[in-house]
């Protein structure tokens, strides 16, 4: 009764941070890519993705919080990693603060800040690529104090820069220092920036605190390259700890969030090569965790994943991919709608692909079901979406935008392919009319002296001809590394083409 006291106080308190709407951190409201709100799509309605504003941004890997009326994310602007605070109504700046010189991109990496900013009633808390803790008000932007992750806690910055998200449980800001053992995590008075105590071990690259509920206690669920551990977040008591196994890589423990699947169960992705559920057990008033399965399933993605019903929902390499909780077995596959960032909203994913689209997709076991999408961005998305207040706001590496989820207004009008357009557009029209399909394609292909097909103005058709169970899909270093495009279908026929 004591333990589940605190959890419900702890929660409540957390509630009264933000709204129960708003998504005021890293992985949202309850630290696992889930909106608080479930009735947002109606029964039997379609829906389209809507633009609602749209505004310049600068580069950074940044996510989207918002809280208190406020979009609140980081960015470069040339010259400085820039703290910024758009009006979520109508994307007017608020205000914006200069964190530090600008964070240059190196080794594949792109320019400017990684981490995600925490946004509460009266401050906000962002954390720089080289290790600037801020907090500045909410209301203005103003600094209210600052602190440095390498100078005042011995912190080793990675070599991309801190991405650690800052994360927020009554009076205690809870951040991922990974200053050697015993100093892995700390709790700082969130007023004033004065450490109230540290715990955890094992060292730090990409990771950020969770709030878990385990046990009874609402715990801060932190990881390293080595481990992973529960710690209560008033106090730094270190509840348990577990030697996971990891590699350490960036699609392994060294970019790790743990992630709850339904009571006392945790999801890590450990490693490049494989993932795992842990069952952390009730024992003696103490917990001990135990290896229940490790799979192949999900694996080498720098996404992470999202849970619901009893199914894992994440990128394995670059197929979106639906998990079984109970086996580690796959559900399904699916190469569309691209590589990208889920996020779960009233029983529906909501994915941000890489290369600027936006997605609806239901949650669903069975297969992979798209019911909305839109291209939001014309370059490169490297962060989930956000969902506050019936909303989705998402970010690329040159905009920032709020898209509303509207029910569809009706079919829009079919564009008539021009049959005697020249080219490979002509003979998709011609082929699309054409009873005979094969023997189109067939006449079609006898013309042509080279695969690819290379038009004037530089338009490049790569075909394929043949039997596929599933998907063709095309990669190549035109496309970039550990990257993989679905190729067209010409309906009725076995080819398969991809527009470059």
């Amino acid at each position: 009764m004591f333990r589940t006291t605190l959890t419900l106080a702890l929660w409540a308190t957390l509630a009264s941070m933000a709204d129960a709407a708003d998504w005021p951190g890293w992985r949202g409201p309850t630290t696992d890519m889930v909106a608080a709100d479930t009735q947002v799509f109606e029964p039997d309605v379609d829906y389209e993705l809507t633009v609602r504003w749209r505004a310049p941004l600068g580069s950074g890997y940044s996510s989207v919080s918002v809280a208190h009326g406020l979009a609140v994310t980081m960015f470069s602007d040339g010259e400085s990693d820039v703290l910024v605070a758009f009006h979520a109504d109508t994307g007017d700046e608020a205000w914006r603060y200069e964190v530090a010189p600008t964070y240059l991109g190196h080794d594949g990496s792109q320019t400017g800040p990684i981490s995600t900013p925490y946004v509460a009633a009266d401050l906000v808390y962002a954390l720089g690529p080289r290790g600037h803790l801020v907090a500045v008000s909410t209301a203005t932007g103003e600094e209210v104090w600052t602190r440095h992750l390498v100078d005042d806690f011995g912190a080793a910055e990675p070599v991309y820069g801190f991405s650690m998200s800052p994360l927020l449980a009554g009076d205690t800001l809870l951040v991922q220092v990974g200053a050697g053992d015993g100093r892995a995590v700390a709790g700082l008075d969130r007023h004033t920036g004065g450490l109230l105590w540290q715990a955890g071990k094992g060292a730090v690259d990409y990771q950020s605190p969770a709030l878990i509920p385990i046990s009874g206690d609402t715990q801060l669920v932190y990881s390293t390259k080595e481990w992973v551990g529960g710690v209560r977040p008033d106090t730094g008591e270190t509840l348990w700890e577990y030697e996971h196994g990891g590699d350490g890589s960036a699609t392994g423990s060294g970019a790790m969030n743990p992630l709850a699947v339904g009571a006392d169960r945790l999801f890590l992705t450990h490693k490049g090569s494989a993932s795992a559920l842990l069952t952390l057990y009730d024992d003696a008033g103490g917990v001990a965790p135990k290896l229940e399965w490790e799979t192949r399933s999900i694996r080498s993605s720098y996404g992470v994943p999202v849970y619901h019903d009893g199914f894992l929902y994440s990128y394995s390499r670059t197929l979106l991919t639906c998990v079984d909780i109970a086996t580690g077995e796959p559900m399904w596959k699916s190469r569309p709608p691209g590589d990208g960032f889920p996020i779960v909203v009233d029983g529906r994913l909501i994915v941000a692909t890489q290369k600027g689209g936006l997605h609806v997709v239901e949650a669903s076991p069975d297969t992979y079901t798209e019911v909305a999408g839109v291209r939001l961005f014309e370059d490169l998305v490297w962060c989930p979406p956000t969902f506050a207040n019936g909303s989705v706001y998402a970010r690329s590496l040159g905009e920032i935008a709020r898209v509303d989820l509207t029910p569809t207004t009706g079919a829009a009008p079919v564009a008539v392919a021009d049959e005697s357009a020249p080219g490979f557009r002509g003979f998709l029209a011609r082929v699309a009319a054409a009873d005979d399909k094969p023997t189109e394609v067939d006449t079609f292909l006898s013309q042509q002296s080279n695969i690819p097909i290379i038009e004037d103005g530089g338009t490049v058709w790569f075909v394929y001809r043949g039997a596929a169970e599933q998907d063709v899909a095309i990669t190549g270093d035109f496309l970039g590394n550990r990257r993989a495009e679905t190729m067209n279908r010409v309906a009725d026929t076995e080819l398969y083409y991809y527009e470059a």
